[in-house]
């Protein structure tokens, strides 16, 4: 048993010497990984919105009728478009709402790799430099 133990020891004092040494590699690898992902989440969020207008014109004509800019004859010819394209539009909203909470959930796991990094650093009494 001891056999087996020590290699283990061993492997754990490299890894920590290793991740002591890139520090400031790891904590940039985190800080950009968190900047990225809000920048994702940003822009899932915009296109959520977009979505959400679309949908609120479909439904909008679907129950008021056509806008004064589109003639009656146009709008007649695709009005039986306008059920099927608004169901498309709420699958959409639905799809990025699931988006952009995953992005929410990338962001809070690196979050969590940022804390304990920072927690791995004061049990060596270590902090990053600025």
């Amino acid at each position: 048993m001891t056999e087996n133990a020590e290699p283990e020891i061993r492997e754990a004092i490299r890894d920590d010497s290793l991740r002591l040494t890139f520090t400031e590699q790891e904590a940039d690898f985190i800080r950009r990984r968190i900047i990225a992902c809000q920048r994702i989440v940003w822009l899932r969020m915009g296109l959520a919105a977009v979505t959400v207008a679309v949908l609120t014109g479909f439904v909008a004509m679907w129950m008021n009728g056509p806008p004064a800019v589109i003639p009656p004859e146009t709008y007649e010819r695709y009005a039986h478009w306008i059920p099927g394209l608004a169901v498309l539009a709420l699958c959409a909203v639905v799809i990025a709402v699931f988006f952009v909470i995953a992005g929410r959930l990338d962001v809070a796991h690196y979050r969590a790799m940022q804390r304990e990094h920072e927690e791995f650093l004061k049990g060596y009494k270590r902090e990053l430099p600025e």
